[in-house]
């Protein structure tokens, strides 16, 4: 009887010699766009040998609970049959398709590692196997462009080894499902639809001065898109229309260079959104959104199911992704996440806000981005107002490896800058402020005004001066839920725009492209690429005759937030040299320069650069992946507030077995992020309930306002950063 790869309810057999076979000639045209499609067939070919076994038949059709190793039968043979290094390369995809790629030593990962697979003990299958699968006519030779990074090589291969194993079962399981894919628009029919909308934008808005220079940037963007392939930067001040400018480069260098997709990376939730909405106006159903709190539930919106499967894989045209989406994929050891990595070879990656990028991680990720350009003719366009300067440095203390080839697009960057300052910087940082002395200074003032400081705590303290004092004001911080801050967003946008005067007290997560335009803003001392993007919300649009003020404070008895130390040193220290212009692009280089030299060692402080490194082939994939989490969760604890009648719906939901993954993903707009010692002590007190596993639920409505939301003051200093990746 012929072996079986799979079989369905109804009965129906998929063979296992048709598997193997579709499932290599789909990898090696997922890898032949980085000349690596024999490895990928060959991969396919051997990745499910284990089924030949009796053992795995008789699980098949009489026993579905019996566990039997399938993996490890092709790796071993892989082991057996080709060179050492072309082996343990195959062998490491083969044995991971289901469980991950692994370490190699079983002295790190134990009876999991690569090394203890290849020595295991397995049913018997070779006997069952059929010949021209053990025995193909193919030869594996070293790629032509040796990869400059080998552990990113492998993730390759493996990524599309598994995005065609999983095709492949997918169309014999469920052919409605696999029929959904694809079908998108080509690049040329998306470029012809940006083309049209920017007419007619262009013929809306006034011929202002800074909608002049959107023009000259856009076309700029347009013009440098026709150069090859590369890493450049685009260095754009704040309100200069990055968001459009960006994507049209991308599309009209994809056109040139018959780039594949565009994936544009951002490094906030709040930002994602609303670019995404802006890019879903444009090319519809194209634009893919692919983040934490993007709820794709195919049950209740069937229109959402082919967006659901493209999330999976990448597969369509334009990918708005999260930069923990990204990064954290490009280290990843499981299926699941490594599974689109292939998609990322030859396309346009923007990473937007690029300064946002985890100083811990840094030097990680240059060595990933420079490989993606070139290994894999990925083109990278850096955008940011506070361009960082990623050169490399080797000090006798530390060293690191950056991006020496970047170009910039904007031809005079600090030319740019100059024409589109629209505000003025005031230092008052040595002489610091009592919380009434600042709200007093605010309100004398009898314009509408945004504070920005740097811990929660520090943000209800002075909303609750300016209450005291009868001030029109509101609040916005992380102790809010994701549905109460776009609630507290739109009022902040609807006084602006009637004039009704308001003090807006927030956190940094109003930084994170929050487009609100104020006459006056203050801002507590942080980095200098934190105060030019709170002063991005001053004067925003131009309006006024003369540059809005961003004033520079610190607070009288407040130390400085741990993790803004480093940042804030480095700002004071270089301050004379940069004074007497702080937002221009000079300003900016010096300052990350700085900033990154004084972190020295610490750009890789998990050693996950090191990790990386080929040491004959003995790499710690599983290791890697654990230590590069973007999101450092073991201080908070997120928490689900009832904090509408969704929400409380929603909450009932969880009493309810089987509960879907996406009314917990609906929930992610209503929950905070707590320290995991409050968490604690409002557990003991009943007033967060455990409502599931893992799933912490607010019971005492009376610790959530509507003016702060969680109210902290009784349970201890909350010193968190708010920004959500």
């Amino acid at each position: 009887m012929k072996a079986i790869a799979h079989i369905d309810e109804t009965g129906r057999t998929h063979l296992l010699h048709a598997h193997l076979h579709k499932s290599a000639q789909k990898a090696k045209v997922f890898a032949n766009i980085f000349g690596a499609g024999e490895w990928a067939y060959q991969a396919g070919q051997w990745h499910d040998l284990g089924k030949y076994s009796q053992a795995f038949q008789e699980k098949l059709l009489q026993n579905p609970e019996k566990r039997v190793d399938h993996s490890t039968a092709g790796a071993q043979y892989a082991i057996d049959s080709l060179s050492k290094s072309a082996g343990l390369i195959l062998a490491w995809l083969i044995a991971g398709h289901h469980a991950g790629l692994a370490d190699w030593s079983s002295a790190d990962a134990g009876q999991a590692s690569l090394e203890a697979r290849l020595k295991k003990t397995i049913e018997p299958w070779k006997e069952y196997a059929d010949e021209e699968i053990l025995n193909p006519d193919i030869q594996l030779y070293p790629p032509a462009k040796k990869p400059t990074d080998h552990s990113l090589w492998v993730r390759m291969l493996f990524s599309s080894l598994v995005d065609a194993d999983f095709l492949d079962t997918e169309a014999f399981f469920d052919r409605s499902r696999a029929d959904l894919r694809g079908a998108y628009p080509t690049i040329p029919s998306l470029l012809e639809q940006f083309g049209k909308y920017m007419k007619a934008l262009q013929e809306k808005p006034l011929q202002t001065p800074l909608n002049r220079l959107r023009k000259e940037i856009l076309d700029r963007c347009i013009k440098a898109a026709k150069d090859p392939g590369g890493i450049y930067t685009l260095t754009v001040p704040t309100g200069g229309g990055k968001t459009l400018s960006s994507m049209a480069y991308a599309l009209h260098h994809a056109m040139h260079h018959n780039k594949r997709r565009i994936i544009y990376v951002i490094p906030y939730t709040s930002i994602i959104e609303q670019n995404a909405d802006v890019y879903r106006q444009i090319f519809g159903d194209a634009v893919i959104e692919h983040h934490s709190q993007f709820a794709l539930d195919d049950e209740e919106r069937p229109e959402l199911a082919r967006a659901k499967l493209a999330a999976e894989n990448w597969d369509a045209p334009i990918i708005v992704t999260t930069t923990v989406q990204f990064f954290e994929s490009l280290f990843a050891a499981k299926p699941s996440r490594c599974r689109k990595l292939h998609n990322i070879a030859d396309s346009v990656v923007i990473i937007d806000e690029v300064q946002t990028l985890p100083i811990p991680y840094l030097q990680a990720i240059m060595d990933k981005i420079n490989a993606l350009r070139n290994d894999y003719d990925t083109t990278f366009l850096l955008c940011s107002a506070t361009q960082p300067a990623f050169e490399s440095f080797h000090l006798p203390e530390s060293s690191f490896h950056g991006i020496e080839t970047a170009k910039e697009i904007i031809q005079s960057p600090e030319e740019l800058a100059i024409k589109l300052r629209r505000t003025q910087i005031v230092w008052e940082h040595e002489n610091p402020k009592s919380y009434e002395t600042l709200a007093q200074e605010v309100i004398q003032t009898g314009q509408s005004a945004l504070i920005v400081v740097n811990t929660r705590d520090r943000a209800r303290k002075l909303f609750e001066t300016l209450q005291a004092l009868e001030a029109p004001c509101l609040h916005l911080s992380a102790n809010m839920c994701g549905e109460h801050r776009s609630k507290a967003i739109e009022q902040i946008r609807q006084k602006l725009q009637t004039n009704e005067p308001v003090v807006v007290v927030s956190t940094n997560l109003i930084e994170a492209g929050v487009d609100l335009d104020f006459p006056l803003l203050w801002r507590e001392i942080a980095g200098l690429d934190s105060i030019a993007q709170a002063a991005g919300r001053c004067n925003r649009e131009g309006r006024l005759p003369h540059l809005g003020t961003v004033t520079v404070f610190t607070f009288l008895d407040e130390s400085h937030p741990r993790y803004l130390r480093n940042a804030i040193d480095v700002l004071i220290e270089i301050f004379p040299e940069i004074q007497a212009d702080p937002l221009s692009p000079e300003a900016f280089k010096r300052y990350f320069s700085a900033l990154f030299k004084k972190t020295g060692n610490r750009l890789d402080q998990k050693g996950i650069a090191a990790y990386e490194i080929d040491y004959q082939g003995r790499w710690r994939f599983a290791t890697v992946a654990e230590r590069f989490r973007m999101i450092d969760d073991g201080y908070s604890q997120s928490v689900i507030v009832p904090y509408d009648a969704k929400a409380e719906e929603l909450i009932a939901k969880l009493d309810i077995e089987n509960i879907s993954r996406s009314v917990l993903r609906k929930l992610q707009r209503y929950s905070i992020n707590l320290p995991k010692p409050t968490v604690e002590k409002l557990l003991t007190s009943q007033e967060i309930i455990e409502k599931l596993p893992g799933v912490f639920v607010l019971r005492n409505e009376n610790l959530y306002t509507e003016s702060i939301g969680f109210d902290e003051s009784k349970l201890g200093v909350l010193d968190v950063p708010d920004l959500v990746w």
